[in-house]
């Protein structure tokens, strides 16, 4: 009996301790900012440097599109000094409690950021906004200029060093978007196709002039139809596309069938690469600029 007990109490304290890494710390001196995803926590971390501590929801490798608040992501929001989201539908399950608390509190919506400076957004066959609008640096510029803005308008006090920082940060961008362009010019404008596994680069393609094709829809919760499968796989065949690309943050397995479904046509298809989609990643490219690097220099390697 004495054993079962045993066994019991450290069974509990396990979960407990478990439970109590999760537990959202707020940190006194600075503004304590909650961001959403990779992105906006990076971007977060860039302008507010030492002057704000930045949780970010949902960590390396997760999908917004399918993500499942949890009762901790809520607390954290809660007390929160300053909220950080995509919009645009991008976090689904939990978009109405960060609409509600950004009327409640600080916060910056990038989606309504771009909307409110006129930027052209993209909507896919079915009429619905894309959200992934990270993949055009222009973009990102626009939406960092309105954090350093609304976060100036917070921290009043500190709002010398938020706007330097982000004018800095906002030149690296600036030159992101120059090397991009120099980047892909090492790929004929025939070999611009970029096969992925959802519809997550069409800001890329836009601003990069790609063509973009994907299995799945803008997210990850559509399903992959076998037409979808067969008339990708059409696609490669007829324009001699070598490499397909799979992402971070989707499973692999929608790739894997339209490779096999070409082989099966006695044509090799290879994985060009694992790009960054809707997650950054760990080491250097947890940082938007570096991860966005990474991702230019697979595709330039993998259709070149």
């Amino acid at each position: 009996m004495k054993k079962y007990i045993i066994i019991f109490i450290i069974s509990f304290m396990s979960v407990l301790l478990s439970a109590c890494k999760n537990i959202y710390q707020y940190e006194e001196g600075k503004v304590n900012i909650v961001a959403t995803t990779t992105m906006l926590g990076d971007l977060s971390k860039q302008i507010g440097g030492d002057k704000v501590a930045v949780t970010t929801l949902m960590g390396i490798g997760i999908d917004p599109h399918t993500y499942s608040p949890k009762a901790s992501d809520t607390n954290a929001l809660i007390k929160s000094d300053f909220i950080v989201y995509a919009g645009l539908h991008l976090e689904g399950k939990i978009a109405d409690v960060l609409d509600q608390l950004s009327e409640e509190k600080a916060a910056l919506n990038a989606g309504n950021a771009l909307i409110l400076n006129e930027v052209k957004l993209l909507f896919d066959n079915e009429g619905n906004l894309d959200p992934h609008i990270w993949f055009n640096v222009e973009n990102w510029i626009v939406v960092a200029e309105s954090l350093i803005e609304k976060l100036s308008l917070y921290d009043s006090q500190n709002k010398d060093y938020y706007t330097t920082r982000g004018e800095n940060y906002i030149k690296q961008l600036r030159d992101l978007h120059e090397w991009i362009i120099i980047k892909t010019s090492e790929i004929d404008e025939e070999k611009r196709i970029l096969i992925t596994a959802h519809d997550a680069f069409q800001y890329f393609a836009d601003a990069y002039g790609f063509q973009v094709e994907a299995i799945q829809g803008i997210s990850t919760s559509s399903e992959a139809s076998i037409a979808n499968i067969n008339d990708l796989v059409n696609l490669v065949i007829d324009r001699q596309v070598k490499s397909i690309f799979i992402e971070s943050s989707v499973p692999q397995k929608t790739i894997d069938s339209v490779i096999s479904s070409a082989k099966s046509r006695n044509y090799t298809l290879e994985i060009g690469g694992e790009l960054y989609s809707d997650s950054l990643g760990d080491g250097i490219d947890s940082q938007y600029i570096q991860a966005f690097k990474n991702n230019v220099n697979k595709i330039v390697d993998g259709l070149k």
